[in-house]
């Protein structure tokens, strides 16, 4: 039986809980800023408009 890591490390790895499997929980990740509307107006700057418009 050559593969008996196989049976005893990966059942280990499932039943084993890693504790960061929630990473959008994490106060600085990807999540908390995409749907913060404050902080997404504040780094676009709308452009200047003036003149006369198209059409």
């Amino acid at each position: 039986m050559k593969y008996w890591p196989l049976f005893v490390f990966v059942p280990a790895m499932v039943l084993i809980p890693v504790p960061d499997f929630s990473p959008s929980a994490d106060s600085n990740s990807c999540v908390s800023c995409h749907t913060d509307d404050a902080k997404l107006k504040s780094l676009v700057k709308p452009p200047q408009i003036g003149g006369e418009g198209e059409g």
